[in-house]
């Protein structure tokens, strides 16, 4: 059971000294004399109030009976006196410099050679922690980032009431848990997970949940965890190969995540007649963020278009929006699901970078191995279905190059060539 250490030190008051009063700060570790980090790991924070204090430090101890991570919390009191006008903090029988700048953004307070600075977070609200636990506890999310790169299945995370957060991926069985804290600071709202940084609640809603992220390593970021509803989905998948699976499932029967504006500004590449009166049936969604849409017009050519004014169009395209990187999508007609397809995907080697990609339309899964400085890259098609070897050669500076080989349908070697 997780065991929580909460311990309050209340000091001797001396004379006060004013700080803006009901002001969140975050500490960034702790600096030499010179003002060179030396530890960034220290998670801590200040609420100042009145000439007080109030330090509220984050850490993790182990369970040596089961092994799991605790977490912990420690909330000292603070009182600042002045003397010769220098600031002072009191702590326990000792009394600390504290270093405040002019504009009253930055704190340090000095221990001996070192200081814990702490700067000013203006980007704060304060907010009700039973309405937030109501809301947040029970239901799943996944972390939203329009700039995220991964290829992989979505990390799905579900606080439970007894304190333990449970985590999955999108389309896989495994799982795992760990505890969280929820602390109400003064108003102000922490999340807390085992290894990772504190998330400062700002907004929340039914479907969405706004955070500062307060990572040690970095400035405060802005992120947001979406609400996941996989009532709808079925997932089913068939196997490639061992390091490749094609993963199909059911899409949404309705648009589940509200589309953000940059998304619906996003401009995308369609192949289609002018008027779009035929319904889009096949979209990718490439690694590096570029969308392709197709119908099935005869009369078709290639013209841009703003998502919003394919939604506007055709409302049915909204739930394919959502498709991740490196996906492609289809369905057969306007009123059917959409099946979405892992298209590509990108493996970082020391050597090279190994890109494969999935074609439903033509039955093809190709690998691409280009080397790193060398403008070569070797190349290798195969049958999505059975994985039977159709081609392979290399491009040397994007053209065929070398010896390139071709495979009838048993994946027997049938055709030599030569291209320079």
């Amino acid at each position: 059971m997780k065991k929580i250490l909460v311990f309050i030190l209340l000091l001797p008051v001396l004379l006060s000294a004013q700080l803006p009063n009901n002001i969140l700060w975050k500490g960034y570790g702790v600096e030499d004399k010179n003002g060179k980090q030396v530890n960034e790991k220290i998670q801590q924070f200040i609420y100042s109030d009145n000439g007080i204090i109030f330090l509220l430090s984050f850490g993790e101890s182990l369970n040596m009976e089961n092994g799991e991570v605790i977490l912990q919390t420690k909330v000292d009191t603070l009182k600042i006196e002045t003397k010769d006008n220098t600031f002072f903090v009191n702590s326990k029988d000792k009394t600390l410099p504290l270093e405040i700048n002019d504009s009253k953004n930055i704190i340090k307070i000095i221990v001996g050679e070192y200081k814990l600075p702490f700067k000013k977070l203006e980007q704060t609200k304060k907010l009700s922690k039973k309405e937030f636990s109501n809301l947040f506890i029970g239901n799943t999310y996944y972390k939203f980032d329009e700039n995220d790169d991964e290829l992989t299945d979505r990390l799905l995370f579900t606080p439970s009431s007894s304190g333990k957060m449970n985590y999955s991926k999108e389309y896989s069985s495994s799982n795992w848990s760990s505890d969280y804290l929820i602390i109400d600071f003064f108003g102000h709202l922490l999340f807390k997970g085992v290894s990772s940084p504190p998330l400062l609640v700002l907004n929340f809603k039914k479907d969405n949940i706004e955070f500062l992220e307060l990572d040690y390593r970095n400035d405060p970021k802005s992120i947001s965890w979406n609400i996941y509803i996989d009532n709808k989905h079925t997932l089913k998948s068939k196997s490639v190969n061992n390091d490749f699976e094609l993963k199909k499932y059911n899409s949404f029967s309705k648009c589940v995540h509200d589309l953000n504006n940059k998304t619906l500004n996003t401009e995308v590449l369609v192949y289609a007649d002018n008027e779009l009166n035929y319904p889009i049936n096949h979209v990718q969604h490439s690694y590096d963020n570029k969308w392709t849409l197709f119908n099935d017009s005869k009369t078709r050519s290639f013209k841009k278009y703003l998502v919003k004014d394919i939604i506007k169009k055709d409302s049915s395209t909204c739930n394919v929006f959502n498709l991740p990187r490196g996906y492609y999508a289809d369905r057969t007609s306007q009123s059917n699901y959409w099946d979405n397809y892992l298209h590509e995907e990108r493996i970082k080697t020391d050597s090279s970078l190994i890109t494969k990609k999935a074609f439903k339309h033509d039955n093809s899964y190709r690998v691409f191995n280009e080397l790193k400085n060398e403008n070569l890259t070797y190349f290798e098609e195969y049958t999505l279905d059975n994985k039977i070897l159709k081609e392979r050669g290399m491009f040397k500076d994007g053209k065929e190059y070398g010896t390139w080989e071709y495979f009838d349908n048993d994946g027997n070697l049938i055709k030599t060539e030569i291209k320079n």
